[in-house]
């Protein structure tokens, strides 16, 4: 279930280049024109609210869209959309669902009820006082075992700092979108080189330990991209007044 509203935003063919949204979560045209599914602006009148689902390989989930639909159907008086991509490596197609936003609660409550996990929404705070180390990095980072980063969250807002090793310090501040989490992050490195860039970051558990599984850039062009793996070692909101 993602936090938020989403809308529909359109924009001719032509303009995709300067238009696409990064934060678009669907991307569809017609002959004229294209349209992105994303966050809401105030000014929106047709919003939604969005949740995803991911079939384990394997399951045969036909007539799936059918069901559901026809429930809520039944349940709320409300219609969907529904809009489909692929992963491969979580189960292959997978569905966006659009609810109007006025059922947005309710309706995502009668889907968790109908999976069986009354689990915690994804909108909730899973980085608020999180501190992690470095469990794996690129041979092009500069962050080691020996840096410490520290987060702190409010809504979709996640702010971070981090030190140690090569870093003298080091700020993050990035916009959450379900599971995933878009930074930027400027960090003052030994003995005083500022370098600046962006990142893609996914957060999962593995081994019953939260990881985050952070995809850089740089924005000096001559330095290069990487994958860094950040694991959680205390989640107390106590270690950021230390």
């Amino acid at each position: 279930m993602y936090p938020g509203l989403y809308a529909f935003k359109e924009y001719p063919i032509a303009d995709f280049g300067k238009r696409a949204h990064a934060a678009a979560l669907a991307l569809v045209r017609d002959d004229r024109t294209f349209c992105e599914l994303v966050p809401a602006e105030t000014q929106d009148r047709d919003v939604f609210g969005i949740c995803r689902f991911h079939f384990p390989p394997g399951i045969d989930n036909s007539g799936f869209v059918g069901w559901l639909a026809t429930h809520l159907k039944a349940k709320f008086g409300t219609g969907v959309f529904v809009t489909c991509g692929s992963n491969s490596d979580a189960g292959g197609i997978y569905d966006y669902w659009g609810v109007p936003a006025a059922l947005k609660e309710a309706v995502f409550n009668e889907i968790e009820a109908l999976t069986g996990r009354l689990t915690a929404r994804e909108s909730e705070l899973i980085l608020d006082g999180v501190l992690m180390e470095v469990a794996e990095t690129s041979p092009s980072s500069v962050i080691e075992p020996g840096t410490v980063f520290r987060f702190r969250q409010d809504g979709m807002l996640i702010t971070g700092e981090y030190e140690g090793g090569r870093i003298r310090r080091g700020h993050l501040v990035g916009i959450l979108w379900g599971q995933e989490v878009s930074f930027c992050f400027s960090q003052l490195e030994v003995p005083n080189s500022l370098q600046t860039g962006q990142s893609t970051c996914t957060l999962q558990r593995r081994d019953g330990s939260l990881e985050l599984v952070e995809h850089f850039r740089w924005e000096d062009p001559n330095r290069v991209a990487g994958i860094n793996v950040l694991r959680a070692v205390r989640y107390s909101t106590e270690v950021l007044a230390k």
